[in-house]
């Protein structure tokens, strides 16, 4: 009997470790001293630390992390050994804050007179694929599998609100804040925004979509009028995205 439960708990354990296991690999692909280059894999979830629980240390001790990322092309950017960056660009956990920290790293292994290559087997198929295209055009070029799809559409914010469903409960809410932009209660107090809640996600979404509009456009070398424009008429099949 201890034996079976032995058995299943090695079988949970491995399933478990199958399960957050991520798809992240950093590799520096060795050959002539001229021609080595730093392959880079981003997708999935990407994690900020190892969690420290045993079997989390047991099965994903060789995961990277984040940080894993930003010293592997800072220490490449330094090693003459390694000429190149060629980075395999999938949807990923990241956000903006560390999409913008991967950009500004590749940018500085770019200004040590490296070249970096980017490929996409798809941006954002089901799924808007701004951020993913954002991180991509870091690269001096992009390559997208032809039957792929460029998801560049701009950025749209969800925000709950779940009073109705309280007030079929008979619940009631009943929750302060200081400022009219205090705006976290509203999803409990609110069945719709509030003059100044809009004012404040349209003003994150206004930044965020400058952002992308001024890093895309510098990158690729066009207008970021014209870049909005284009925008406007998305989403892209493969060869659509070329054009």
């Amino acid at each position: 009997m201890k034996k079976v439960a032995v058995g299943c708990l090695l079988a949970l354990g491995l399933l478990v470790a199958v399960l957050i296991l991520v798809p992240v690999i950093i590799i520096a692909t060795s050959g002539p001293a001229d021609r080595s280059v730093l392959h880079l894999k981003i997708q999935g979830t990407i994690l900020e630390e190892r969690p420290d629980d045993f079997l989390s240390q047991l099965f994903m001790k060789k995961t990277a992390t984040f940080r894993d990322y930003l010293d592997a092309l800072k220490k490449a950017g330094s090693d003459d050994q390694i000429t190149g960056l060629f980075i395999e660009v999938g949807g990923s956990s990241l956000g903006w804050g560390k999409v913008q920290e991967l950009r500004d790293g590749i940018q500085a292994f770019r200004d040590q007179g490296k070249w970096t290559a980017a490929f996409m087997e798809t941006a954002g198929e089901f799924s808007p694929g701004g951020l993913t295209y954002y991180l991509a055009t870091a690269c001096d070029e992009i390559f997208l599998a032809p039957p792929g799809l460029l998801n560049l559409i701009g950025l749209h914010a969800e925000i709950p609100f779940i009073r109705g469903t309280l007030d079929k409960l008979k619940i009631y809410p009943d929750m302060d804040a200081i400022g009219e932009y205090k705006t976290f209660k509203n999803t409990f107090t609110e069945t719709g925004f509030t003059p100044t809640h809009r004012e404040s996600v349209e003003s994150l979404l206004d930044s965020l979509y400058g952002q992308l509009l001024e890093g895309i456009a510098m990158e690729r070398g066009m207008e970021e009028a014209e870049l909005a424009k284009t925008i406007d008429h998305g989403p892209f099949l493969a060869s659509e995205a070329v054009e």
